[in-house]
């Protein structure tokens, strides 16, 4: 009875100090958790949850090999839940993906999914350590994973993953690769902005301004505000092409769509202006600065 009653006692002791280590978790006071886990740990050596969060702390302290250490020893434990390995292997994920080792990362974060091949954490996590590598195309079969539990189509995040591949592509000097890409993305997700201003670059490259003009007038269409950055090169290339009054139906469709878009009113304003002086060139033969003044007047 004696030694029943010492063990039922460090049982109990043990309890109330996991459960004042997470006090101090709840609070922020990290540096008292840690001390008291390290207590725990000792007096307490089957308490699995307790290393558990000890690891995660020497993690958080960037200690990542003492927390892989301590969490890698974990899964050797006998008798253990699917939901505490799952636990174990969500804090394996994080550490390597902490100490830059994604390969790893990911090979936790999927042993998550063989137990449980609907959790969202693995599959939002695997898709974040893709895209830290640029691997894109893994990025968006785990999206279409993902789709299937949320029930929810993200086609412009698809359409992003596409066009970084695109982007990749045309660093590398495979120009056609990459216009396809910045096709499909578009099909992808025919909103999605950026792809129509890479198709735009790529045709003012190839001298095709023709072309370069129609992606690029699709290009602030689609984008929420970022379209001014096209303004001047749309300008430019209509005016080589002797199509400047175009702009001004450009500008005014911009406007009459968003009437907070200052740019586009502003473009307005100076391509009429713009236009008109064209027009009294053309009539009456000025050509001093002088005489433009005094009709804009």
């Amino acid at each position: 009875m004696n030694l029943l009653g010492r063990l039922f006692r460090r049982k109990k002791d043990s309890h109330a100090l996991y459960t004042e280590t997470l006090e101090c978790l709840l609070r922020g006071e990290t540096d008292a958790a840690f001390t008291k886990l390290r207590k725990l740990v000792r007096e307490d050596t089957e308490n699995v949850r307790a290393y558990l969060k000890l690891g995660d702390i020497f993690r958080e302290r960037s200690q990542t090999d003492q927390a892989i250490k301590i969490h890698q020893a974990l899964t050797f434990r006998r008798r253990l839940s699917a939901a505490m390995k799952m636990e174990i292997y969500t804090s394996l994920a994080r550490d390597y993906s902490a100490s830059g080792r994604y390969d790893r990362a990911e090979e936790h974060a999927n042993r998550v999914l063989k137990l449980d091949r609907k959790n969202r954490w693995a599959l939002e996590y695997l898709i974040d350590i893709c895209e830290k590598q640029k691997q894109w195309d893994k990025a968006s079969k785990y999206l279409r994973r993902l789709e299937k539990v949320t029930r929810e189509k993200m086609p412009g995040k698809h359409a992003y993953y596409i066009l970084m591949q695109g982007r990749d592509r045309e660093e590398d000097g495979l120009l056609q690769e990459a216009k396809g890409l910045y096709k499909k993305a578009t099909s992808a997700d025919e909103s999605f902005a950026d792809a129509y201003l890479y198709l735009g670059n790529l045709a003012e490259n190839e001298g095709n301004l023709d072309e370069a003009v129609e992606q690029w007038k699709t290009f602030p269409d689609k984008s929420a505000g970022a379209g001014k950055q096209i303004y001047s090169r749309l300008e430019k290339a209509l005016f080589e092409l002797g199509r400047f009054g175009e702009m001004e139906e450009f500008y005014r469709g911009l406007s009459e769509k968003d009437s907070s878009n200052m740019d586009a009113f502003s473009g307005l304003i100076v391509g009429t202006t713009e236009l008109i002086w064209t027009c009294l060139v053309v009539m009456s033969g000025v050509t001093s600065m002088g005489s433009r003044l005094f009709f804009l007047q």
